[in-house]
């Protein structure tokens, strides 16, 4: 029997979603979410950034990119407080860290990554789950294998191995 722990944060961005109605990958569209959490955006040739409840992205990046991006300040918007040219670097760096860990999620959700039949191949499977949920190959790539480490950790702490008994 296969087993998965999810995460606190796993659990946090499903029940996000679920309660701003967003179920199937194809609701997954930041103008969607966007409207539903009540965040503003806007376009410009700045970096992207988000500056209160406004999301400022950049309007030459791709449409996979400004998925990620957006994903990456959504976790900003919700999460963090203050102002990061004011905070440790430290500091920053963690929220940093967090925001682009949120992202992977936040763009993949767990709940909908297990429901899909993904093919054997790790090539093929980055390549559907890049195509299903509109990200760039890279942050597929980087999902599936977060994913998988996850599966192989919730296996390990479920075993019965007799070196580590419960």
């Amino acid at each position: 029997m296969t087993y998965y722990q999810t995460t606190h944060l796993e659990d946090y961005i499903k029940k996000l979603l679920l309660r701003i109605g967003v179920s199937t990958p194809f609701q997954l569209d930041l103008f969607n979410i966007a409207g539903r959490l009540g965040v503003d955006l806007t376009f410009s040739e700045q970096p992207t950034h988000y500056q209160g409840s406004t999301i400022k992205l950049n309007i030459n990046l791709t449409k996979p990119e400004l998925w990620e991006k957006f994903s990456h300040e959504v976790c900003h918007v919700l999460r963090h407080s203050g102002n990061q040219l004011f905070l440790p670097l430290e500091f920053t760096n963690l929220q940093e860290s967090q925001a682009s860990n949120f992202a992977l999620h936040f763009c993949i959700p767990t709940f909908m990554l297990k429901k899909l039949d993904l093919p054997f191949s790790k090539k093929e499977a980055i390549r559907n789950v890049a195509e299903i949920f509109n990200v760039t190959i890279a942050f597929a790539a980087e999902r599936l294998r977060r994913y998988e480490n996850q599966w192989i950790h919730s296996q390990m702490s479920n075993s019965n191995n007799f070196l580590y008994p419960n």
